[in-house]
């Protein structure tokens, strides 16, 4: 997101909102937009695990305007369009390992 803001900046302004690959899926399942806070620090660096928010330089780059809202990793919803299914919020692969484990034990 860093690199297309500095370097395409018009195409950033064109986003509504990032979606990484999990929460991408759910979304076309569901509709609504949203991530955890897992995804947001594996890999990509945006989420301050002391603070429970964003880091800094995702405010100061105002990265934190096309981020869908964070909730829990184990928020889920139910949806139904004629049946019943019920979808989580797409967590981070190898996280999502550790968060069953630790749910299991």
């Amino acid at each position: 997101m860093y690199w297309l803001k500095k370097k395409q900046p018009e195409v950033i302004k064109k986003i509504k909102y990032v979606l990484y690959l999990p929460q991408y899926l759910i979304y076309i399942f569901r509709g609504i937009p949203l991530s955890e806070y897992i995804s947001m620090g594996c890999y990509k660096g945006l989420w301050n695990y002391q603070e429970k928010d964003y880091h800094e330089w995702g405010y100061k780059e105002e990265l934190h305007k096309i981020l869908s809202p964070i909730v829990s990793t184990e928020t889920s919803l139910n949806m139904n369009n004629g049946k019943h299914i019920k979808t989580g919020v797409g967590i981070h692969d190898s996280s999502s390992a550790l968060f069953f484990q630790n749910k299991i034990q």
